[in-house]
């Protein structure tokens, strides 16, 4: 949990390196994630430049929202050649697990309202919001973020944006607040919402 730890696996992308998919994802999911090596940085090269976001404001409300509940609860790196972690040596074959949705929560590192919704925190910028740190990583960090991290925060705003025009929209009194990790984090009664055309 501690963010100059999470930066030392985020960074050393040689020495901690995400496990073989098991055969159903390979089956499910093959393509850029998991692309390694040369094939990796030749595509995220490619790509990244098309949903570059500097150029557009990033929501606080959506940030504040992934530090509540990252897409995925921890991130699983392992460990290919015996490497130095803190003060920790990690021998060959570890998984080290970054646990997400703890240091998110963490009330250290995000003040006595860190388990409240306070889209505030992020009214300059993530930076500021982190203090510098590596506390907010809803997808994954150092040379390995997502390089769809861009195009998924511009695509869901465009959502938000077309919805918002036409309607406006309610929690129903049936929705039970009940945040669940399967494989992502996910309502596990569903998101009740009450939808009023304007």
């Amino acid at each position: 949990m501690s963010p100059e730890q999470i930066k030392d696996v985020f960074t050393k992308m040689g020495d901690f390196q995400k496990p073989k998919p098991n055969p159903l994802t390979r089956l499910l999911a093959m393509g850029l994630i998991s692309y390694k090596g040369e094939k990796w940085a030749k595509h995220r090269k490619i790509i990244n430049p098309a949903f570059h976001l500097e150029k557009l404001k990033v929501t606080m409300i959506l940030n504040e929202a992934l530090r509540l509940y990252p897409l995925a609860a921890s991130l699983v790196q392992i460990v290919h050649k015996e490497t130095k972690l803190g003060n920790l040596i990690i021998p060959v074959g570890v998984e080290i697990a970054l646990p997400a949705i703890l240091v998110h929560h963490d009330y250290e590192l995000w003040g006595e309202n860190a388990k409240q919704f306070n889209q505030e925190r992020f009214s300059e910028s993530i930076s500021k919001a982190t203090k510098g740190q590596v506390s907010f990583f809803p997808f994954g960090g150092g040379p390995r973020i997502c390089v769809g991290q861009n195009f998924a925060l511009v695509e869901t705003k465009m959502a938000l944006s077309l919805m918002l025009q036409n309607f406006s929209f309610e929690t129903s009194s049936s929705y039970a607040h009940a945040p669940c990790s399967i494989t992502t984090v996910q309502p596990q009664f569903g998101a009740h919402v009450i939808l009023h055309k304007i």
